[in-house]
């Protein structure tokens, strides 16, 4: 789905939110999996969500390698990969919304 972001890293939610990013760790994943991806079978059709995140972990994964001999065909970006809504918790973090909404987080 995405390499490691920011808010996976400080325990965040993301949902939706198209303000969470890769970390340089994420980078280096998408990287090293286009590295992978090129050293296999030829890939004829991608899909990728709408989300930030998303997009610039394909981005990442075409120019590490599986762009280089044959170019990764250019994604379908369908509206239902992106991940729930979660409305008033995205961007929060993990343990504030444990504390704070229990109830609703179990």
């Amino acid at each position: 789905r995405h390499g490691e972001t920011y808010f996976n890293r400080e325990r965040r939610v993301q949902g939706t939110s198209n303000d969470s990013v890769l970390t340089d760790k994420g980078i280096s994943q998408a990287t090293a999996l286009g590295v992978y991806i090129s050293k296999r079978e030829r890939i004829t059709r991608t899909f990728c969500s709408p989300l930030r995140r998303c997009r610039q972990t394909y981005a990442e994964i075409s120019g590490g390698g599986a762009a280089n001999d044959d170019p990764l065909p250019e994604p379908t970006i369908l509206e239902n990969l992106k991940e729930i809504e979660l409305k008033e918790w995205q961007g929060r973090l993990r343990n504030d919304i444990i504390i704070e909404d229990k109830t609703n987080w179990d």
